[in-house]
């Protein structure tokens, strides 16, 4: 009997291992399959189909708080099981079950993020809270970002657009443009533009090699005594120019507490300058800002390669809607422009009796 009762002890233990690490090991590929999950929600479903399909969805323990925590660059998925299984010999001692209990953790982490804030400042967000509600959006967004990362780690740029994007001076001196005013830094894309992320950045131009055109400075209304009434192509003003490479929440707030709504409608213009942000052709830029002291120098490894197992590149567009219509001078052929052009400047002076 004793002999009968150590081998069904060595029995049952054996069971009890066997499914010891077969629980385990359906948790451990549930918790790693829920850690490329986006979102707090998707993980808990990825975790439960696991055990769903593997029959064993009864032994999932109930989530508890902290268990699942998920941001854009980070994930930390916890999950337990537990079940009991009926002994064989053991019962002989009066063991008539064991409990078989397992836990495992799982964290999947990118050091490094780059991204790009494309926000909508036209003159429709000036309605119904839009540009409120968005800039509530933007500053809870950078607080949990950069407020929840690394020193240094995130660095975050905010690109406003309405009728077309305003690059600041210390981007617009660092590109190749075919320059024609000093009014403004805005550039005119072409159609050919929007199939790749690379501007023209000093030798590293276009696929045609051609400089970037400045966009031709217009206002709606104010007639040529003033230009700087609303409704313009371009805006000069420092709330509407981009912030490049922030790792400072202080310093973004306070850029998007300034920013106004005016103009129609680009969101075009916003996606490719976000995009070229993150393309690591505009490291060339990032070097001129920062041999002019517009930029610090840890940032010289921004944008980094897209290949870079430790970066995540992300773009975030809040907006309000399709884009409205925008006019521009012919430019091929020229028809209201250069030689052929019938606009002309009529300049007078009121007789005096």
């Amino acid at each position: 009997l004793i002999m009968l009762m150590v081998g069904g002890l060595a029995l049952d233990t054996m069971h009890h291992e066997r499914e010891r690490a077969s629980l385990q090991a359906t948790l451990d590929r549930a918790v790693l399959a829920g850690a490329s999950a986006s979102s707090d929600t998707e993980a808990r479903q990825i975790v439960e189909d696991y055990f769903a399909k593997a029959g064993k969805a009864d032994y999932l323990l109930a989530e508890q708080e902290g268990d699942i925590a998920t941001s854009l660059n980070s994930a930390t998925i916890t999950a337990r099981a537990q079940r009991n299984i009926s002994t064989y010999l053991m019962k002989l001692s009066g063991v008539e079950t064991l409990s078989v209990a397992a836990a495992s953790t799982a964290e999947v982490r990118i050091p490094n993020l780059e991204g790009i804030l494309v926000l909508d400042v036209s003159g429709s967000m000036a309605s119904n809270s839009k540009i409120g509600n968005l800039k509530v959006a933007a500053k809870d967004f950078v607080s949990t970002v950069v407020g929840n990362s690394d020193p240094g780690s995130a660095v975050l740029s905010i690109v406003p657009f309405s009728f077309s994007v305003s690059p600041p001076e210390s981007i617009y001196q660092a590109l190749a443009v075919e320059e024609t005013h000093n009014y403004s830094t805005c550039l005119e894309f072409k159609d050919n533009d929007y199939h790749h992320a690379t501007l023209t950045s000093g030798s590293s131009s276009l696929s045609s090699g051609i400089p970037a055109q400045q966009m031709v400075y217009t206002s709606v209304y104010g007639g040529f005594d003033n230009l700087n009434q609303s409704w313009r192509s371009c805006y000069n003003n420092d709330y509407m120019r981009i912030l490049p490479y922030s790792t400072s929440v202080t310093d973004l707030h306070a850029k998007i507490d300034a920013l106004q709504p005016d103009g129609n409608t680009s969101g075009n213009e916003g996606m490719n300058w976000g995009a070229a942000l993150l393309d690591p052709t505009f490291r060339e830029v990032t070097e001129h800002m920062i041999d002019n002291g517009h930029l610090d120098a840890s940032l010289a490894h921004v944008p980094a390669n897209y290949n870079d197992p430790d970066t995540l590149k992300v773009i975030i567009f809040m907006g309000d809607g399709a884009n409205t219509t925008s006019y521009f001078f012919d430019r091929d052929p020229p028809q209201f422009r250069g030689t052929n052009s019938d606009l002309y400047e009529v300049v007078y002076q009121d007789r005096v009796f």
